[in-house]
């Protein structure tokens, strides 16, 4: 890793420590979402979602909608 995603990695690693275990992390495109996605350490699947290759399509705005959804629906 570089020293950039070093510290993206620190800051994950905190950031962890200080969610549920069932939390629902969302990122959009940027550098620290980008080394989260190798580097956030998740303790449950379907937990960590990041645009990825959606990231022009403007998908931002409905994300925080996700999590919701798939709350009531059980995951």
């Amino acid at each position: 890793m570089t020293d950039l995603e070093k510290q993206h990695a620190r800051v994950w690693e905190i950031l962890r420590s200080a969610l549920p275990p069932d939390a629902i992390v969302m990122g959009d495109a940027t550098q620290i979402v980008y080394t989260g996605s190798f580097a956030m350490p998740m303790e449950m699947e379907r937990c960590w979602y990041y645009s990825g290759t959606y990231c022009s399509l403007g998908v931002a705005l409905r994300w925080p909608l996700a999590p919701r959804s798939a709350r009531r629906i059980g995951r």
